[in-house]
Protein backbone atom coordinates (compact mmCIF):
# COMPACT_ATOMS: atom_id res chain seq x y z
CA UNK A 1 0.00 0.00 0.00
CA UNK A 2 2.60 2.51 1.11
CA UNK A 3 4.70 1.82 -2.49
CA UNK A 4 0.82 2.78 -4.22
CA UNK A 5 0.72 5.80 -2.57
CA UNK A 6 4.11 6.75 -3.75
CA UNK A 7 3.17 5.97 -6.79
CA UNK A 8 0.48 8.18 -7.30
CA UNK A 9 2.43 11.10 -5.59
CA UNK A 10 4.79 10.47 -8.03
CA UNK A 11 2.38 10.80 -11.33
CA UNK A 12 1.15 13.97 -9.62
CA UNK A 13 3.70 15.37 -9.64
CA UNK A 14 4.66 14.50 -12.83
CA UNK A 15 1.10 15.24 -14.41
CA UNK A 16 1.61 18.65 -12.25
CA UNK A 17 5.15 19.61 -14.27
CA UNK A 18 3.55 18.73 -17.52
CA UNK A 19 0.60 20.94 -17.18
CA UNK A 20 2.86 24.09 -16.05
CA UNK A 21 5.10 23.20 -19.16
CA UNK A 22 1.78 23.64 -21.28
CA UNK A 23 0.78 26.36 -19.45
CA UNK A 24 4.36 27.94 -20.23
CA UNK A 25 4.41 26.72 -23.78
CA UNK A 26 1.33 28.84 -24.22
CA UNK A 27 2.09 31.81 -22.73
CA UNK A 28 5.57 31.79 -24.92
CA UNK A 29 3.67 30.98 -27.80
CA UNK A 30 0.31 33.44 -27.91
CA UNK A 31 -0.12 32.70 -31.76
CA UNK A 32 -1.56 28.77 -31.18
CA UNK A 33 -4.69 30.64 -29.37
CA UNK A 34 -5.14 33.19 -32.10
CA UNK A 35 -4.87 30.22 -34.91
Amino acid sequence: MHYFQNMVKTVSRHIATNTANMQGMFILEPNYSLE
